[in-house]
């Protein structure tokens, strides 16, 4: 395997420059996941990239779902990756283009590590292995969806549609060495209807947030009332937080906008970031408003998530922490959206430690609705994700990163879901290395390229070790 190593990474370096060309091909495409209309053409560009490789490409799923094939034999390694992203937020406050610009050593752009840049990435593992002109005896398929940030029904008419899964495989959407444990995904969508009140401020307008899943970085509510007593009682809320987190904007007739600003990060690491939704709703409790399901909706989020990202702390069940000497974590709730129109709407993203279920997740929050005032709805619930590490697929993994890197291949946790989820026997396997910086669902996401390289290296060498090899990895 040593000289099949060689001559990967031989090919790898020749061909970095097309990488690098078709990855920003597929960046220039803002391929929003409900934007469908570029979420297809991004698809369609994946393929067309496939297909000048000379792979065989099929589209299902209602043009959802691309599917790239490599090999045969009756076992399949499955690569699970998606071309959507999420929003790349205020263009302003992208140092470089979120459409896709090289700066040096990296590559910036929305999507390049989250994950348009794993799929071309994927793509060249797999015709790494394929230039060996060897014989296989196994199968590899790369799905690539257009709906992972969103709810998966693309995955979901994938299955319907009766088409075989893989037996095993990854997803380039997480980190290196190996993630085995998920958090389970539940994403809750909460409506406050109360009645006006009486009140000294008019609230005409509140919102927060463009993705489910990521931690908002700015909120803003406009209101009508007094605005030199806003003014004042701002200076007095920043002065106290030691920090300048509300500005205000005065407009015409007595209405001001208060803009608080955060720190935005995935939602399955609330923990990490500074959430501007909760500095706002925080605040606003102070004012006395007109809208009482929006000072429900503000009671319930300053109450419950000011200093707190763990589901214990609002009612959810704790559940075992270790589960076979593995670590399994701690539940966290973030909310992240909120908008007013005939209602007020509060969206959380929730990642259940494993032992959670759906129905922990129902009877807590028809217990907080009837406190605050809410009737809520489950809009998508994901278990929690565990594959042994002693599966015959996951110690070809760990031989594939330990060739590549001379490092031990260690297992982890992650809050965040992934098309892992999906497909049997299947765990997140990089991009991201120990110690990279991971501006996913952030301005400014990059990738280094020689980390672009290495971790295209470690996929075709997983490949190589699976196609090539005569034995089943499935079989006791």
């Amino acid at each position: 395997m040593e000289g099949l190593h060689s001559t990967i990474k031989l090919w790898l370096n020749e061909n970095k420059e097309s990488m690098i060309s078709d990855t920003m091909d597929i960046l220039k495409i803002n391929s929003e996941s409900y934007d469908r209309v570029e979420v297809t053409r991004a698809l369609k560009e994946v393929m067309r990239i496939a297909q000048r490789m000379g792979f065989k490409t099929e589209v299902r799923a209602n043009g959802e779902v691309g599917v790239v094939f490599y090999g045969e034999g009756e076992e399949t390694l499955g690569i699970l990756a998606h071309v959507d992203v999420v929003p790349f937020g205020d263009m302003e406050s992208w140092t470089y283009s979120p459409y896709g610009e090289r700066v040096n050593d990296k590559i910036f752009g929305r999507g390049v590590v989250d994950d348009k840049g794993m799929v071309i990435a994927s793509l060249y593992a797999m015709a790494a292995v394929k230039s060996l002109n060897m014989p296989v005896y196994k199968k590899v398929e790369l799905i690539v969806g257009t709906r992972e940030e969103i709810v998966w029904d693309d995955l979901e008419l994938y299955k319907r549609e009766g088409h075989k899964l893989p037996d095993y495989g990854f997803t380039p959407d997480g980190e290196f060495p190996i993630i085995n444990r998920e958090k389970g995904n539940c994403e809750l969508v909460l409506d406050f209807n109360e009645k006006p009140v009486i009140g000294e401020f008019e609230i005409l307008d509140f919102k927060s947030g463009e993705a489910i899943n990521s931690v908002p970085d700015k909120a803003y509510a406009i209101i009508r009332g007094n605005t030199e007593v806003i003014k004042n009682k701002i200076v007095e809320y920043n002065k106290a937080n030691s920090a300048e987190k509300l500005a205000v904007e005065v407009k015409e007739n007595n209405v001001v906008m208060i803009s608080a600003a955060g720190k935005a990060v995935h939602s399955s690491l609330p923990e990490q970031g500074d959430n501007a939704l909760v500095t706002l709703c925080d605040f606003l409790l102070e004012l006395n408003g007109d809208n009482k399901a929006a000072k429900n909706l503000f009671n319930f989020v300053a109450e419950n998530f000011k200093n707190n990202f763990y589901g214990e702390l609002i009612g959810l069940p704790p559940h075992q922490q270790e589960i076979d000497g593995e670590t399994m974590g701690r539940t966290t709730v973030a909310p992240t959206m909120a908008y007013i129109d005939e209602e007020v709407h509060l969206w959380l993203s929730i990642r259940t430690v494993y032992g959670t279920t759906k129905e922990e997740v129902t009877d807590t929050f028809s217990k907080l609705g009837k406190k605050y005032g809410f009737s809520f709805k489950i809009m998508d619930c994901l278990e929690p994700l565990y594959v042994p590490r002693n599966h015959k697929f996951i110690k070809i993994l760990e031989e594939a990163y330990e060739m590549s890197t001379y490092m031990k291949a260690d297992f982890i946790l992650a809050g965040g879901t992934t098309y892992a989820k999906a497909m049997p026997n299947s765990v997140a396997f990089g991009p991201l290395f120990i110690g990279d910086i991971d501006k996913s669902h952030q301005k400014d996401e990059f990738i280094q390229i020689d980390q672009f390289l290495k971790a295209t290296e470690i996929y075709a060498l997983t490949i190589a070790k699976t196609l090539l090899n005569k034995e089943s990895l499935i079989k006791k």
